[in-house]
């Protein structure tokens, strides 16, 4: 009796630790696909406005559809900040117009 008791009390905790190892995995899963979607909003922004520099500058803005994702755009004189957020995931990417020679 005292044996099933504690093989049954090593399968509790050995499903315990697994549970929590795959929940862990699966929020690591969850942040990396955030910060890609983040990522890819922002590298939108920065083409806004490369395209809006160099073709069009009336070019309207993009929207994103199916994706929670937004990005901000900023432009100081030859430097296009964009920030990408998804959820709590935010990723910037910064770009800086140099005239060619």
């Amino acid at each position: 009796m005292f044996t099933i008791v504690i093989v049954m009390g090593a399968l509790i905790g050995a499903t315990v630790i697994a549970g929590s190892i795959m929940i862990r995995q699966i929020r690591q899963s969850v942040q990396s696909i955030d910060s890609t979607k983040a990522i890819f909003a922002a590298e939108t922004g920065i083409e806004l406005e490369l395209y809006r520099a160099y073709k069009d500058p009336t070019y309207p803005a993009p929207v994103l559809v199916r994706s929670e994702a937004t990005y901000n755009v900023s432009v100081l004189e030859n430097i296009i900040k964009s920030v990408g957020k998804s959820r709590t995931s935010s990723r910037a990417l910064q770009l800086t117009l140099t005239p060619l020679p």
